[in-house]
């Protein structure tokens, strides 16, 4: 149950690159928006880190969404909105709006397959069943945005951030692709 509501939660970070790209907002100032957020999360983040009382409290009435490791470290809110801010930023609107898709939709989507259906284990806690998930999502994704080669070698460096990365997801994911999506076009 922990796993539904948190990746439902995940989900829900998908209406930022859908209300961005249909808005008229421009990637700056989409951009700057996101960072205020990023600051009040991380801010909140930070505080509850620091002040015991403050996570008790956090843990209480949001632990369901919080991953084990992130009881005494930053959040993957915070991540994200760094990210999304930072790839709002500097890549063009369907760039930056195909690589936070390949976040929100493609990880989520490749942490309850590979939970029920692992095939076999690949690095760390990852499974061949979540990669190959990963990556469809990724390519029907990529494929609405970009021509079939370059959704393939997009879906594939989202799909591999994702598995290999040494630092959150979060920030990998999209910035990864963003970056390698850019090259391509």
């Amino acid at each position: 149950m922990h796993l539904w509501l948190r990746k439902t939660w995940h989900l829900l970070g998908s209406l930022i690159p859908l209300i961005y790209y249909f808005s008229d907002l421009s990637a700056k100032q989409a951009a700057f928006v996101i960072f205020i957020i990023f600051l009040c999360v991380g801010f909140l983040d930070t505080l509850r880190l620091i002040y015991t009382p403050f996570n008790n409290w956090f843990l209480t009435h949001f632990g369901i969404l919080v991953k084990e490791k992130e009881r005494h470290s930053l959040t993957g809110s915070t991540y994200y909105f760094l990210a999304t801010s930072l790839t709002l930023f500097f890549f063009p609107k369907k760039i930056a709006t195909c690589a936070i898709f390949y976040l929100t939709l493609g990880d989520p989507i490749a942490a309850i397959v590979g939970h029920y259906f692992p095939l076999i284990h690949i690095w760390r806690q990852k499974s061949l069943g979540g990669s190959l998930a990963n990556f469809l999502v990724c390519l029907s994704i990529g494929n609405l945005f970009f021509p079939f080669k370059i959704a393939i070698l997009g879906a594939l460096v989202a799909t591999l951030a994702e598995l290999f990365s040494p630092i959150d997801d979060a920030i990998s994911v999209p910035l990864c692709s963003a970056v390698v999506l850019y090259f391509l076009l």
